[in-house]
């Protein structure tokens, strides 16, 4: 899994134009593109092969985790606090140092069941309003292998749809007597594809619709 992160440093410059294109797409639409692809994933991956996240970053600690996790260890807060964290330039309650020193050696976590919010919600592609989410998922691109895959999935610029939308069954009785499928158009354009509509008789027309510069 780990094999992945170093390509991933090296489309920095690529991922800069990527998210900038999604953040174009519709809210509703982007959370529809994304959460299929967070669950193809994640189906096959076992995270206790890297725990990539736990050993290079840290989490951010609210109150109520600081509470939660103090108390499944049986500690006052305050000596949690003292013991493992630190306040950061924003403010924020972060570990003194990674790896997580609730990290065991065979990557499981130690405070799994009291594990704070930050590391339950990670890496956040399954979470609605992804558009809000974008600057998190980047970063998080070059830490955790599987959004890697996930954003180089969504990344898929050579898939190519042809539609032979002659409005006529087989039957060649009129489609909108079965369906009305409205703008078809519009609809394949919301969910972020470049439309051509031409001829398909016109062999020239079709030449020019395959070399169009298509976005990803």
């Amino acid at each position: 899994m780990l094999d992945d992160l170093p390509k991933a440093k090296l489309k920095r410059k690529e991922n800069v134009k990527f998210f900038k294109k999604l953040k174009k797409i519709k809210p509703k639409i982007l959370d529809r593109l994304i959460h299929p692809l967070h669950d193809e994933v994640f189906s096959c991956t076992n995270c206790l092969e890297c725990a990539n996240c736990c050993k290079t970053t840290g989490p951010l600690f609210t109150d109520k985790d600081i509470f939660s996790i103090s108390k499944y260890l049986k500690i006052k807060p305050s000596i949690f606090v003292e013991k493992y964290l630190r306040i950061d330039e924003e403010k924020d309650y972060v570990l003194k140092s990674t790896p997580c020193v609730f990290l065991a050696d065979d990557n499981s976590c130690t405070i799994y069941e009291s594990r704070p919010k930050a590391c339950r919600d990670f890496p956040h592609t399954d979470r609605i309003k992804q558009s809000q989410l974008l600057q998190i998922t980047q970063k998080n691109y070059e830490i955790c292998p599987a959004v890697y895959k996930v954003i180089e999935k969504l990344k898929l610029d050579n898939l190519i749809a042809i539609v032979d939308y002659n409005k006529l069954q087989s039957d060649m009785t009129p489609s909108s007597e079965i369906i009305n499928f409205g703008n078809l158009s519009l609809k394949f354009k919301n969910f972020g594809w470049d439309v051509y509509d031409i001829d398909g008789h016109d062999i020239n027309q079709l030449l020019d619709a395959f070399e169009a510069p298509h976005k990803p």
